[in-house]
């Protein structure tokens, strides 16, 4: 929000926020999303995957190019004014304010879009095999991600035109002028205008309701599913090696899901609530950096959880600390694919 008055309350929490926060989670996020560029790229291309697997990896290193682009992003809020509006100088402070808010707001997206065909994905893997199989062999991959990008480019375009370039000459005392250059308001975008009020609402069943159902529908059936596996597992006393691999991945999947409702949503539905209401302003001022802080949270924490949820990725991992030899990280690359693969013989048995 540019050109606001806050509390000293407010200053202190926004100052720690962009000064501390920022930059220590923004590199850890960057370097951690390298990392698992790295090594879920080292498991696609060491060991040949099933359509499954292969569509799983994809979507897991689609959403560490997009987290890590988000970090990129937020770096410069650390040295750049976010409240600033008025420049002496085309500087690279006067585009990143213009530009920012739709760079973030359009990572935020394209990170939603892969996580909802993660989610989708995984639930037609394990709760419908059969129709999966379909889907795989009908839809690419690489090409649902690139249409997910694509989408969330289109309907994120406006946020890139919020803010507006103006120039003013200011006369001095002394008979000569200075030229001042400024941010406004792009008016015809302004949520209180009739075309900005369309975009926001479009913006928010497309970008956030929309996607964040079909996000918490495929979960629940997910865990229903997981939980009816575990029952006849426990019945039957039998555990086989494939059901507990498909049983980590689907874990992993649920995981970024509730990260996403619990980090990301609040930040989403605060935007909404800003722009769509006088006191929403208000309000945003008083929990923005909270909100801010648990987003970049979230596309900072994956390389954390994959290694906390993974033994062969914390395998990986400790091999590239250690500089183990291309020998050893091609047998670890190779035992990390084995995780993530999903057989045939998963769709033989009861889903899990």
């Amino acid at each position: 929000i540019i050109g606001v008055q806050m509390d000293d309350t407010q200053a202190i929490i926004a100052d720690f926020e962009i000064k501390y926060f920022t930059p220590i989670v923004g590199i850890f996020g960057i370097a951690g999303n390298v990392i698992n560029l790295l090594v879920l790229s080292r498991v696609r291309y060491y060991h040949k995957q099933p359509a499954n697997g292969r569509q799983a990896n994809r979507g897991l290193i689609a959403l560490a190019v997009s987290d890590m682009l988000f970090c990129v992003c937020i770096l410069p809020r650390t040295f750049v004014n976010p409240f600033s509006n008025l420049f002496h100088t085309y500087s690279f402070s006067l585009y990143y304010q213009t530009y920012s808010t739709g760079l973030i707001s359009l990572f935020i997206l394209t990170s939603t879009f892969i996580t909802v065909i993660l989610s989708v994905s995984r639930y037609l893997t394990m709760c419908q095999p059969f129709r999966a199989l379909g889907v795989v062999k009908t839809v690419s991959s690489v090409w649902s991600y690139t249409i997910a990008s694509f989408l969330a480019l289109v309907l994120n375009m406006p946020m890139f035109f919020q803010y507006q370039i103006n120039k003013m000459v200011v006369e001095n005392s002394t008979d000569t002028s200075t030229t001042l250059i400024y941010l406004d308001i792009n008016v015809a975008l302004h949520p209180f205008t009739t075309q900005g009020q369309v975009y926001m609402w479009i913006r928010f069943l497309l970008g956030v309701a929309a996607p964040t159902l079909i996000i918490i529908v495929c979960n629940i059936a997910l865990i229903h599913a997981l939980r009816s596996s575990a029952r006849l597992q426990r019945d039957c006393h039998a555990l086989t090696r494939n059901v507990g691999r498909q049983n980590n991945i689907s874990v992993l999947f649920i995981v970024i899901a509730v990260l996403y409702v619990v980090l990301v949503l609040p930040g989403e539905l605060l935007n909404f609530i800003k722009d769509s209401s006088k006191e929403g302003i208000e309000l945003s001022l008083k929990v923005r950096p909270f909100t801010n802080m648990l987003q970049m949270l979230n596309f900072a924490c994956m390389f954390v959880i994959y290694c906390a949820l993974n033994v062969h990725f914390r395998d990986i991992v400790v091999g590239y600390l250690q500089c183990k030899s291309r020998s050893d990280l091609e047998l670890l690359g190779r035992s990390q694919s084995a995780s993530f693969r999903s057989t045939k013989s998963s769709h033989n048995t009861t889903p899990v």
